[in-house]
């Protein structure tokens, strides 16, 4: 896809509402109007005192027809419409500022109106959506201000969007401007915060502290660590500059690419001074050349911006229209491309390779032919997680790893299809509701990979199901077992509701053992599908685990409760996903350095090395073949004593001995066991037999007790989301067969 295809969002645009004097005398003097520059100044002329929207006007208003510049403000915003529509732009952002210094205003009501006329007009020809921000005076300015928030409601959803605060540290009463965004608010009015190049001070944290939706220009935040931090915690939407004017130049190496990495939102503002000279397409490719950003990673950005424009969710639904009918065609093009890589091998390999045994060929046949719909149909025949699994499965490790054409070049990108089936089915709610309805009802503990899979297939066969789950959100370890960073919370949440939207019902914060037990569940239902995890972290039996600073992944990412790590030192032993996950996240949250320690070498790592490699690139070091044998300290964790190790392969596997005498000792403040997991305890006091510490089961998912059935991590299956959905899927085949078997008896 080239740069021009890219669809765009462009915000601040300047197009000052005041005229300086320069400004007013070319453009009079153009449109044949005769009057010198004093004659300007003196009508023009305005008290730094006058508060009073009826006094500025009665001042600002021309006998000799100055107001006629309006019409050159009409123009111009809808010549620059017209050129950003032939750029790809589909939505523009015009900043008014209501005074520019003081040199000369028009009146405001006719400039607001001015520029929505040559927005409207663009718009109905070109199909490009406009909007204004209008921006606060600067300085002790209250009254005045306070007149441009009623004109901005006055005009809001007519063309204005939002209010802006813009300037640099130290240029407002922090005070009086607070109060200022809190009246906006109570109004329903949307607003911003326009940095400049100095984002930082008293003012710019006050601001903050009122909950703006956005920051403009703010190219220097990766400057203020504390306030970067809070645009990161609180989604704020940060603007970067990308022209060629100073703000580029403020800081060293295209701060937008670190920003980008930290996982901040951020949209890309083209602003200059001279908006006729704008061409964002050769911003964007100024991007692509000094950054190692992507095509891609722009058309995130884009769709940062439209989540956050200040607009009523109509404009947005509009917006996410548009950019889908201009960048669905690049999409679909990679796709097909992507697709056509695959050879429709007959013996289906890749499909032998995937843990729940999609049809991968059959339906990337479909994607060829574009018969999306078709391809997404074959999916749900075996999963109900294609959204999810396209994204996080470790492909290379199961279906993409059998893949022959990996033996001469690079696998076929069987995720990435997966996903972008899964996304168009939710999109466009393809899913459909079961035809059929059984009088017989099934409980599901856990709403994990396995408890979701069981669910669906369950209702998709028409029973009446519920699920118990004992936080209050669904999903289990997709939720709190995988950071946000690698599986995005609207794809997560949007394909559990896909699933819950079958027609299944849902009891949250409801825990077995606490509120309610298996005999209670046998009396309300015909069969009980046991998926609860997995999630107490396992031990490596060595001194000091008990010290105050040990932790267990799974507990960490399952219910927060992190210490500060703020330039502390992390160790995190294992070199599974868990551990990459968690790694990530506390070297994310300030750890001056986190070290993954393992005891083997980095191609011997469960974790995949796509994961690996994220990980390094967050910043997290390892220790390959090295092993934790102490954690040193006196009450809390002052160091661990490591041991380096070799390895002998004895048959089919790999034995880990320690080397006498290399060990040593290596300073840390926290050390995370990331080595697995066990079930938690209840599983012992439920009366199911249980094989090594887990719930044994057979291959349909059965128990000891004929109406419970269990599967994914609880019953020892392997730690990954597509072998947790297969036992959930398993054990939905094994509840039909039992609850059909009741039936005949009941004959």
């Amino acid at each position: 896809m080239k740069v021009a295809d890219i669809p765009k969002i462009v915000l601040h645009l300047h197009l000052d509402g005041s005229i300086d004097i320069d400004d007013a005398y070319d453009w009079a003097k153009e449109d044949g109007l005769r009057f010198s520059k004093n004659e300007i100044i003196n009508e023009l002329q305005v008290d730094d005192n006058c508060h009073d929207l009826n006094e500025y006007l009665t001042k600002f208003d021309l006998p000799c027809k100055l107001l006629q510049t309006c019409n050159r403000l009409e123009k111009t915003t809808y010549k620059l419409f017209l050129k950003l529509a032939k750029l790809n732009v589909i939505y523009a952002e015009v900043r008014l500022a209501p005074m520019k210094h003081i040199n000369g205003y028009l009146n405001l009501d006719d400039v607001v109106i001015s520029v929505i006329n040559g927005m409207h007009k663009a718009m109905n020809e070109t199909g490009i959506i406009g909007g204004i921000i209008l921006s606060l005076m600067r300085g002790d300015a209250i009254e005045f201000n306070t007149l441009v928030i009623n004109l901005a409601k006055k005009y809001l959803g007519k063309g204005v969007v939002g209010i802006d605060l813009a300037g640099a540290e130290g240029m407002y009463p922090t005070k009086d401007y607070v109060d200022l965004f809190k009246y906006a608010h109570s109004l329903g009015i949307p607003y911003t915060i326009h940095a400049g190049e100095a984002l930082g001070g008293d003012s710019i944290t006050a601001a903050l502290s009122t909950n703006t939706l956005r920051i403009g220009h703010g190219i220097k935040a990766i400057d203020d660590k504390e306030i970067l931090q809070k645009i990161i915690d609180d989604k704020i939407l940060l603007e970067v500059c990308v022209t060629s004017n100073y703000q580029t130049k403020a800081v060293d190496n295209h701060p937008i690419e670190d920003l980008y990495n930290l996982g901040v939102n951020i949209s890309i503002n083209t602003d200059n001074d001279t908006v006729s000279n704008i061409d964002i397409n050769k911003e964007y490719t100024k991007i692509l050349n000094e950054t190692n950003l992507t095509i891609d990673d722009l058309i995130k950005c884009n769709i940062n911006s439209i989540d956050y424009i200040f607009a009523n969710i109509n404009v947005k639904n509009k917006l996410r229209e548009k950019y889908n009918e201009l960048g669905v065609k690049k999409v679909n093009n990679d796709i097909i491309k992507k697709a056509e890589f695959c050879l429709n091998c007959v013996n289906k390999p890749c499909s032998t390779g995937c843990p729940l045994n999609n049809d991968i060929p059959e339906f990337i046949n479909l994607i060829k032919n574009e018969k999306y719909q078709e391809a997404y149909e074959v999916l749900s025949h075996t999963t109900v997680l294609a959204p999810i699994c396209g994204r996080i499965c470790p492909h290379e490790r199961q279906c993409q790893g059998k893949c022959v054409r990996k033996f001469k070049s690079e696998s076929v990108a069987i995720g990435d299809l997966e996903a972008f089936v899964g996304d168009l089915s939710i999109k466009n709610n393809w899913q459909e509701l079961p035809k059929i309805s059984k009088n017989k009802k099934v409980a599901i503990i856990g709403s994990g990979p396995s408890g979701l899979t069981c669910a669906a297939f369950l209702r998709k066969a028409g029973y009446d199901v519920t699920i118990y789950e004992k936080h209050n959100y669904l999903g289990g370890l997709l939720y709190h077992g995988i950071p946000d960073f690698r599986l995005d919370r609207e794809i997560l949440h949007n394909n559990i509701k896909q699933i819950i939207d079958l027609g299944i019902k849902v009891n949250l914060n409801k825990s077995l053992g606490n509120d309610f037990t298996l005999d209670d569940l046998k009396t309300k239902y015909d069969a009980i599908f046991l998926a609860i995890g997995a999630n107490v972290s396992k031990k490596m039996q060595i001194p000091g685990e008990d010290l105050e600073g040990v932790y267990g992944a799974n507990e960490l990412l399952e219910y927060g409760g992190h210490p500060d790590y703020k330039d502390k030192t992390v160790i995190i032993s294992g070199c599974g996903n868990s551990a990459m996950d968690i790694s990530r996240t506390i070297k994310r949250m300030g750890a001056k350095d986190v070290y993954v320690v393992y005891r083997k070498k980095e191609e011997n790592a469960p974790a995949e090395i796509k994961e690996i490699n994220s990980a390094l690139k967050d910043g997290v070091k390892f220790l390959f073949q090295t092993n934790i044998i102490a954690i040193k300290g006196d009450k809390s964790v002052e160091g661990v004593e490591l041991i380096k190790t070799e390895l002998e392969q004895v048959n089919d596997n790999i034995s880990v001995k320690n080397i006498e005498d290399s060990n040593y000792e290596k300073p840390c403040d926290y050390v995370v066991m990331a080595i697995g997991a066990n079930p938690d305890n209840i599983v012992k006091f439920i009366g199911l037999e249980l094989e090594n510490g887990k719930i044994k089961i057979d291959e349909l998912g059965a128990t000891s007790d004929p109406q419970v059935f269990s599967g994914g991590d609880v019953a020892g299956t392997k730690s990954t989301v597509a072998f947790a959905a297969r036992a959930g899927r398993n054990a939905a085949l094994g509840i039909i067969k039992y609850l059909e078997a009741c039936e005949d008896k009941e004959k």
